[in-house]
């Protein structure tokens, strides 16, 4: 093993980066299992009858579909999501972590390395996972919130997309963070501006255009799953 680098960071993205995860999955496990009976049953009904509607925008356009998304925590307690999030929220992550992210996190601490999770999710609803990872910073995005509730609105806009990028490098800079010695993890050319900036990017189970890109400019492509089997 080489010297510690403390100068240099691993930028995790997390939905179907580090866990076989999205917006959809985490919010549903949260409305099972963190919300009353019958408010439970409403948001289920309303959330299932926009479901096409997700798919379409999160295949045609990832920064749109985070926002569009959080419209579904309009109302909703902070007090319930943190709650959820002490609880079952950890049994979630455990449960859909991929095995390679933890072991990649940890050699990457052995190295000196900071661990960042930098995603569009929820900051809260994020949290556990970056307890699990021992993550030193969670990056995600923040819900206004009025009265104790969420308003459905995100404080500056989507973490995704050049937004993703640019917090990277903000929080770099404030950190004493070498980008030119730093790592990468993502699946999605939305993520292409954030790959774009470090000097050791890595594509995981990208999609299609994402691998094709991956490829062609040779960087490694890896195939990540709960159980720890690379195909």
């Amino acid at each position: 093993m080489g010297q510690p680098n403390a100068r240099a960071a691993a930028f995790f993205d997390v939905d179907r980066t580090s866990a076989s995860s999205n917006l959809l999955d985490a919010y549903l496990d949260f409305t099972l299992n963190g919300k009353g009976r019958l408010v439970k049953a409403i948001s289920i009904a309303g959330l299932l009858s926009r479901v096409p509607i997700y798919v379409y925008l999160d295949w045609r356009d990832r920064v749109r579909f985070i926002e569009r998304f959080f419209r579904n925590y309009n109302g909703v307690p902070v007090e319930s999501l943190e709650r959820w999030a002490r609880g079952p929220g950890l049994a979630y992550w455990a449960r859909h972590l991929f095995q390679e992210a933890r072991d990649q996190a940890n050699w990457h601490r052995q190295q000196g390395h900071k661990v960042v999770l930098l995603t569009g999710g929820l900051l809260e609803m994020v949290t556990p996972l970056g307890e699990i990872l021992h993550a030193d910073e969670v990056m995600a995005s923040r819900c206004e919130v009025s009265g104790g509730r969420f308003t459905g609105e995100l404080e500056s806009g989507p973490l995704g997309g050049p937004a993703k990028a640019a917090a990277a490098e903000s929080w770099a800079k404030q950190s004493g963070i070498d980008l030119s010695e730093s790592y990468a993890y993502a699946d999605d050319m939305s993520d292409l501006a954030l790959l774009e900036l470090v000097g050791y990017p890595v594509a995981v189970n990208p999609a299609r255009p994402l691998e094709r890109l991956a490829l062609s400019r040779g960087w490694p492509v890896h195939r990540w799953t709960i159980k720890g089997t690379q195909s």
